[in-house]
């Protein structure tokens, strides 16, 4: 007997025919009983929904498929369009998909019961609305015993949801807030864990908007964010964590972890770390005026940073920010100074004093542990603040030893020539970035010579063995006790003073 002849073979190959003969029997038999049904069941669902949300919709077809998620049955829902609740105020749709696949399990089909154990949407959108006096579009569809009923219950997911092309946006005119983001693709599967549900997530997202006070502008505006990501969700009140998960942001790696709670007094905190991004592209990713804030800097090299954005999801305001960074062996273009091979750390953060709105008044920029070389003398400074960004004050300075014939290039020829010897500056400045003059900044810098060569300007003497010390005081340099020989020997002393030097 031929192996295919046992009974070990045909058993399930009966089995497996009777199902398959049943659930066609099903699809065609379910078919044929939506398509005799199909205007009154569209009907009474849209009058359901009327009644129930005060809402209007319209949906264009139903119908049964083995195509749309094999094996599993779906039923197809064509073309759902509602306009919602506060349509004629804003003019966006609640809530519009093209397609809607349930897919229904095959087993419970066979027992007679329709079990939804994925849910697929694709092309539409949901528009989230609240006005300016906090009535928001959700608030029409749950009656008040269910609002009190459902009011700690957290939000609900699918076990399998896909979702492709679709907009969500969140409009808050009350607290200034909007949240829009084009999902492009989104696979997300959840497991019950007792009081967690977790949820794994792929997903491709582009960010139309991401903005906590509108007036402010936007983070990430127009870029894409990309992960693969597992999602816990607290059972008890649908806070949202997740740890360390790796994030590409318009295909530059980062390292997120988040933390949403939504309590009475709701709040978030981000945490967002990247090994090497270009400095304008950190720039791309804040709100415009701390973007614009960091053009008083230009790195060439790619920046190390560390941010934590943290605030409330209630009220009006931008969240605080700190953002770390660390750089190496960059060109670093600044109003007051350039500098090559630029080593250092530094971080912004817009909350200076805690308890006042979070603007550019309230901001800062410091750079620490600064080394380089400037116009060729090496540098150090171990803190330069720039603060209050409305009007920028930069705080600091800077120390440095080196070959005095390096430091003719800022001397400009007005004074001396320096030919050899060793020298040492400090150089310290508070004042405005832009627009300093003599009463409104002041500019302090200490330069000592040690056996040192320079040539007089005003009278072409060389001198020898110079020991001196230079000051300046804002624009003014003063030579303090300079003590040397010239060419045939003789031993000079010189101080003097000269105006507008610089």
């Amino acid at each position: 007997m031929k192996w295919w002849q046992s009974k070990w073979f045909k058993f399930p190959v009966c089995v497996l025919g009777i199902l398959v003969v049943l659930a066609t029997v099903l699809w065609v038999a379910g078919n044929a009983w939506l398509d005799k049904n199909k205007k009154r069941l569209i009907a009474e669902l849209a009058q359901t929904v009327e009644e129930k949300y005060f809402t209007q919709i319209q949906i264009g077809d139903l119908h049964l498929s083995w195509t749309a998620d094999f094996p599993h049955l779906s039923l197809v829902i064509e073309n759902v369009d509602a306009k919602g609740p506060l349509f004629k105020q804003h003019g966006h749709k609640f809530f519009t998909a093209s397609e809607i696949f349930l897919a229904i399990q095959p087993s419970q089909l066979l027992l007679g019961k329709i079990v939804f154990s994925k849910t697929s949407i694709s092309n539409g959108n949901i528009f989230i609305y609240t006005d300016s006096t906090g009535l928001s579009n959700l608030s029409f569809f749950k009656s008040k015993k269910a609002k009190a009923k459902d009011q700690k219950k957290p939000l609900a997911i699918p076990e399998e949801l896909y979702i492709k092309n679709f907009e969500i946006t969140i409009d808050d005119r009350k607290q200034e807030k909007l949240f829009s983001f084009l999902i492009q693709k989104l696979d997300a599967k959840s497991k019950n864990n007792g009081d967690t549900t977790v949820v794994k997530i792929n997903k491709s997202i582009l960010v139309k908007n991401f903005s906590f006070n509108t007036p402010r502008g936007s983070f990430l505006k127009n870029h894409t964010l990309e992960t693969k990501i597992n999602l816990r969700m607290s059972n008890a009140n649908g806070s949202l964590v997740w740890d360390n998960a790796p994030f590409k942001i318009s295909g530059t790696p980062f390292d997120i972890s988040g933390k949403f709670v939504f309590t009475d007094s709701p709040w978030f905190a981000l945490r967002i770390n990247a090994e090497a991004v270009a400095y304008p592209f950190a720039q791309s990713l804040l709100l415009p005026h701390i973007s614009k804030a960091m053009n008083m800097v230009k790195l060439s090299a790619p920046v190390a940073t560390q941010t934590t954005i943290e605030g409330s999801l209630k009220g009006k305001g931008d969240p605080k920010i700190v953002a770390g960074w660390t750089v190496k062996n960059s060109m670093m273009q600044t109003p007051v100074l350039d500098i090559s091979g630029a080593s250092f750390s530094g971080y912004y953060t817009n909350e200076i004093k805690a308890g006042i709105p979070r603007k550019d008044s309230n901001s800062r920029i410091a750079v620490q542990g600064l080394t380089g070389n400037w116009e060729g003398i090496p540098i150090q400074s171990p803190e330069i603040i720039v603060s209050n960004l409305t009007t920028p004050q930069l705080a600091g300075g800077f120390s440095s030893s080196f070959q005095l014939k390096n430091f003719n290039s800022i001397l400009n020829g007005h004074v001396a020539k320096l030919l050899g010897g060793e020298g040492k500056l400090q150089v310290s400045y508070t004042g405005p970035l832009k627009g300093a003059n003599r009463t409104n900044a002041n500019l302090q810098a200490l330069l000592t010579l040690k056996n040192g060569s320079l040539q007089l300007i005003s009278n072409p003497i060389q001198l020898n063995q110079c020991n001196a010390t230079i000051r300046i005081d804002n624009s003014t340099l003063f030579l303090d006790n300079l003590q040397a020989k010239s060419q045939n020997g003789s031993a000079v002393k010189i101080t003097g003073t000269a105006l507008n030097a610089f």
